[in-house]
Formats: C-alpha cells, sequence, structure tokens
C-alpha cells in the first residue's frame, strides 16, 4: 500500500520517514505530491473518503489504539474534534491538514494508528453487510467480529426480531443493528453494526 502510494506520488523513503517524525514534520515544508500521498494512504486504509476524514473509520481507529485507556481515548475523541473537520478545494490540502493538526494534538496517537495498520492491504469495501473492513468491528483481536447465518436467520424468523442475547433495530429506517443486551450491574447495551 505505501509502495503503490508513494510510486504513484513520486515519494522517497526519506519523506514517508520525515511524516512519521511528529516534530520534524511539522516545521518541513511539505510538498503537495507528498500531501497526495498522505491522502493515498488515508484512503487506501478507509480513513479518508471523498473529500474529508471517515468519521466511523477514524473513531474506531482511536477505539483500537486506546483500548482500556479512557483518558487517552479521550484525548482522542478531543483531537478528533479538534481536527476532525478540515475541508479544503484540494483534497490532498485535506488529508495534510488533518494529518498535521492530528500529530500537533495527538502524535502518540497517530503514531500508534500508522503502526497498527502498517502493512495493511488495500480496503476497497466489505464484502458483504456483517463482515467489516480490517479492524473495523471490534476493539481487539481477541473479539472478532464474525458472521453467524445461522443466528441471523434465526433473528430474521422471529416476528419480534429478537433472541436471548439482544434484537435487530433498524434507525432512521436506512441502517439496522443487532443491539446485544448483557447484565453488568444494569441493563447496558453494545451496539454491533450488521
Amino acid at each position: 500500500m505505501q509502495t503503490e502510494c508513494a510510486e504513484t506520488w513520486d515519494i522517497t523513503s526519506e519523506q514517508i520517514d520525515l511524516l512519521l517524525n511528529a516534530s520534524t514534520f511539522l516545521t518541513a515544508d511539505i510538498s503537495l505530491n507528498l500531501k497526495c500521498f498522505l491522502k493515498c494512504v488515508g484512503i487506501e486504509i478507509g480513513m479518508f473518503d471523498i473529500g474529508a476524514l471517515n468519521s466511523i473509520a477514524t473513531l474506531r481507529q482511536i477505539e483500537l489504539v486506546s483500548q482500556e485507556e479512557p483518558e487517552k481515548m479521550e484525548h482522542g475523541f478531543v483531537a478528533y474534534d479538534t481536527c476532525g473537520g478540515k475541508k479544503f478545494d484540494d483534497e490532498c490540502v485535506t488529508a495534510y491538514e488533518t494529518y498535521k493538526c492530528g500529530q500537533q494534538e495527538a502524535p502518540d496517537l497517530v503514531s500508534n494508528i500508522i503502526s497498527n495498520n502498517f502493512g495493511n492491504d488495500t480496503i476497497l469495501s466489505p464484502p458483504t453487510p456483517c463482515v467489516p473492513m480490517r479492524r473495523t468491528c471490534w476493539l481487539s483481536d481477541v473479539y472478532p467480529c464474525i458472521k453467524n447465518q445461522t443466528a441471523i436467520d434465526r433473528l430474521n424468523s422471529d416476528p419480534d426480531k429478537k433472541d436471548d442475547h439482544g434484537q435487530w433495530i433498524t434507525l432512521q429506517n436506512t441502517r439496522t443493528f443487532y443491539s446485544g443486551f448483557y447484565d453488568d450491574g444494569g441493563l447496558s447495551v453494545r451496539i454491533k453494526i450488521f
């Protein structure tokens, strides 16, 4: 992925190293090709969509790299609120300004997201509605999202769309979710996208 984007935008390994060094990157003069390289990589890992940051994918990445560290996760969400809405006429500039803001606001978080995605293959789209893009349905590889067609068929055949663990819900008549119930000192709800 990195090689394809680097070849497309004629980017050297030294320029890529510059992107990973927050203090040097923030003071460097960045070429348009390097900005477009950032956009290319962002698209390839699913974090950058048409003209802007992909909110859901980015928030999931923040959750993934800050598991069981609420303060770190909160800091990531604050950085997302600060950096996530950047929008310029040029998508390469938007990608660059968003990345630059992330490096200013939460460099460790950005570094961890890069490390988690290093070596990932190109992500085009999920093959089925239930199979997520890599690392987007769960916070840990301990509990991966696995499609269970038998359970889905059983839920679909029930008139109330419920089972012992949860139920189907549809929001705004457009997106269907499975809302799972578990008891954690009171009723709590965990929502999984299908």
